[in-house]
């Protein structure tokens, strides 16, 4: 964001525009940036949802592994909820 020419901020502000408008005049010149982000951002998530697949293909063996991973800890691996009622 900070790599947007300011004269074409401030051009639109001379137009007229608000804050959030001139936000929305910069997300077409970053949006290959925020794409970029997005992707490696996801990469690891997706890395750890497949990854106890690859090493147990047994059905049983996938969910403890997923479940060991995650780190929610809301919910014990038999499905009961972990705070008292």
């Amino acid at each position: 964001m900070r790599q947007v020419p300011r004269d074409l901020k401030a051009a639109a502000r001379v137009d007229g525009a608000n804050e959030f408008q001139v936000f929305g005049l910069t997300i077409p010149l970053v949006r290959h940036g925020l794409a970029a982000v997005a992707v490696f951002t996801m990469l690891p998530v997706w890395n750890d949802l497949w990854f106890p697949l690859i090493l147990a293909p047994d059905e049983h063996a996938a969910r403890s592994r997923s479940g060991r991973s995650s780190s929610s800890g809301s919910t014990h691996p038999t499905g009961t909820p972990s705070w008292p009622r």
